[in-house]
């Protein structure tokens, strides 16, 4: 075999290594995926490197009403995310299912009605609050209701919503009224006008001359009616007739008329007012009552207020207790009580600790509330004795409730006054108490004074005074002197001496003095003992 040159071998192994690196700058061969579906947005297309396997986000599920999305796909191919790889530029059209169309549904809606105030600002009518059904997506068909002196306005109708939350509301104005007033059949006197349910001011009262102006005729409203009216002035010949009044103490802010015709409109007769009563009618002479004088009555009338007393009326009880060092009497508190206008007061005297309560003096209750009724409480006097258990006597003490003493206590050889059971208040209390004196038995100790290195005799502490003590002074060889408070009180050569501790007050100083004699030493020791209650 014929070898290859050397120089021509390497000219084309540099060949292939230049045509190597040139390959490695070309880009990577990309393919496009277009979309295309008859419903929904549809995707814009993109671009993919050779062999992209497609995403969830680049098969992306698309929307449309009335339809539900099913795949894409690829010509017969139905592309799936995370398995589909591109190999080529793509068309991916979608794939729809029409979904089933839905039967006509009804809700319901509410229709509220609004009636406009005097105030020009329109109010609810609740109780006429209307629920009706209609189609969704329809316009309602709600209906004006008629009321007496009002007009409805337009209505707009809303569309039906689904959830029931459509409301149409139905707005009525008041009328306008115009009411017009005629002296006679032909001659207008004035005209007023006004909304529906206004008040009516009436119009000055015409005259005619022999005629008595007796009304209008129909009875002017004292609001505006539901329509225009026409109203015709009555007239009377100048007969006139007498009311007279007897308010039995009473009082009226409005005065009933105290005259009338024939002609005269029925007219209601004022109630009067009297403090501390209730009205009831009005009589005449021959006990019939009346409420209003009729048209077409005649003659002269004299009635008479009659009236029912109340259960309610003020008075006050007032409550005064007496000094504690005087017979007079202080005030304490006062209580507000009610009834019958008239009759006498029922106060009723409460319990109060340490006190009596006097006769009360009932009072007739006054219809102005003035009505005081005064109730005194005497302080009760108790005595307070003293049971002092074998101490010094103590007289037992008498004053009136919480009324302040004094008191020494009481002495008793041998103890201590403890206090009283009960114990003892600092002002007499509400009823008389014994007391009993509380004691205790009194006892001491013996403090012993003596020189450093010394031995201490044995004694019996603390010592019940009264009591007998026995001291044992050190060594077997001694002899002993006692002395009390200075005063020599036994001499002995044995080592004991019994003492009667009665003897003792508190602050009294025992001496004992000891000599001995051992190992023909002789020396002398001094012990004190100081007595401590």
């Amino acid at each position: 075999m014929k070898q290859i040159p050397r120089t021509v071998f390497l000219v084309a192994s540099l060949f292939l290594l230049l045509i190597g690196f040139s390959s490695c700058d070309v880009e990577p061969k990309k393919f496009s995926v277009t979309y295309e579906s008859e419903h929904g947005n549809v995707p814009d297309a993109i671009e993919v490197e050779i062999n992209t396997i497609l995403t969830a986000d680049q098969l992306p599920v698309l929307e449309e009403e009335g339809y539900t999305f099913l795949f894409w796909k690829e010509g017969f191919t139905k592309v799936e995310a995370g398995k589909y790889k591109v190999t080529k530029d793509i068309v991916l059209s979608a794939r729809w299912e029409k979904n089933p169309e839905e039967p006509i549904l009804e809700a319901t809606y509410k229709v509220e009605h609004y009636q406009e105030s005097l105030e020009n600002e329109y109010i609810l009518i609740e109780d006429d609050t209307e629920e009706k059904k209609g189609i969704i997506g329809e316009k309602t068909s709600a209906e004006a209701k008629t009321y007496e002196g009002f007009i409805e306005k337009e209505i707009d109708q809303e569309t039906i919503k689904a959830d029931g939350s459509t409301v149409v509301e139905i707005y009525y104005e008041r009328k306008e009224i115009t009411l017009s007033f005629y002296s006679d059949e032909e001659t207008i006197e004035d005209s007023i006008s006004g909304k529906y349910g206004a008040n009516v001011s009436a119009p000055k009262k015409p005259s005619k001359s022999g005629f008595y102006f007796a009304g209008w005729e129909p009875e002017l409203p004292k609001t505006f009616p539901a329509e225009d009216a026409t109203y015709k002035a009555m007239w009377s010949e100048i007969k006139i007739y007498k009311i007279t009044y007897d308010l039995d103490g009473g009082e009226i802010k409005e005065e009933n008329p105290t005259e009338y015709t024939e002609k005269t409109l029925t007219f209601k007769l004022k109630e009067p007012k009297k403090q501390g009563y209730t009205f009831l009618c009005w009589k005449d002479s021959e006990e019939n009552e009346y409420e209003e004088i009729t048209k077409g009555t005649t003659g002269d009338i004299s009635l008479k207020a009659y009236w029912k007393p109340n259960e309610n009326t003020a008075y006050k009880e007032e409550i005064y207790l007496q000094e504690i060092k005087e017979d007079e009497y202080f005030w304490w508190k006062t209580n507000e009580k009610e009834g019958t206008t008239g009759e006498k007061t029922s106060v009723e005297a409460e319990i109060k600790e340490g006190f009596t309560a006097l006769e009360i003096e009932q009072k007739e209750i006054a219809a102005d509330g003035s009505t005081v009724v005064k109730i005194y409480y005497e302080r009760n006097t108790s005595t307070l004795t003293f049971d002092t258990d074998g101490g010094t006597e103590i007289e037992p003490i008498t004053g009136k409730y919480e009324l302040s003493f004094e008191l020494e206590n009481p002495i008793k050889q041998g103890y201590s006054f403890m206090g009283w059971e009960p114990a003892l208040p600092e002002t007499i209390p509400a009823e008389s108490t014994t007391y009993k004196a509380i004691w205790e038995p009194n006892k001491f100790s013996i403090s012993v004074i003596v020189p450093s290195r010394t031995e201490i005799p044995n004694m019996e502490e603390p010592i019940v005074e009264g009591t007998k003590v026995t001291f044992t002074a050190p060594g077997s060889y001694a002899k002993y002197m006692w002395y009390l408070d200075g005063q020599k009180q036994q001499f002995q050569e044995k080592t004991t001496w019994t003492l009667d501790t009665s003897d003792l007050q508190e602050g009294s100083h025992l001496v004992m003095l000891v000599t001995m004699d051992w190992a023909y030493n002789f020396y002398s020791k001094q012990y004190e003992l100081e007595v401590i209650k």
